[in-house]
């Protein structure tokens, strides 16, 4: 059910000594990244712990640079789009937030949680 987790951090160098060796004691590596974001696991199709530096460049803490992604099947990521922007309030996608890379959709609640649905 889980797609990926990220895990904001400030230093992304420092972070990345620190959870090489961490996920290799738990028998996952890092499988790809950018310069702001690595993905670690244990295997393909398996879900992902990814670190990153938060998207819109401000400190990371707990509402910014942490979030959830959950799986669907593409032909259900516009329902589950139509669902949130008809919730009341409305959950709305941060500016830039379609991600070109791959199929997805971020959205933040009021809590300032971020979440998104990935294929």
């Amino acid at each position: 059910m889980i797609g990926y987790v990220t895990i904001g951090v400030s230093d992304m160098e420092q972070a990345c000594a620190f959870y090489d060796g961490l996920f290799a004691e738990l028998g996952a590596k890092q499988l790809f990244g950018q310069d702001r974001i690595k993905f670690y696991s244990a295997g393909r199709g398996q879900p992902m712990v990814a670190i990153c530096t938060p998207y819109d460049g401000q400190p990371q803490h707990q509402g910014n640079g942490n979030m959830l992604a959950l799986p669907v099947k593409r032909a259900v990521l516009s329902v589950f789009t139509t669902r949130l922007w008809n919730w009341e309030p409305p959950m709305r996608a941060p500016p830039g937030s379609d991600c070109p890379s791959f199929m997805g959709r971020m959205f933040a609640i009021q809590t300032a949680t971020r979440s998104a649905f990935t294929k």
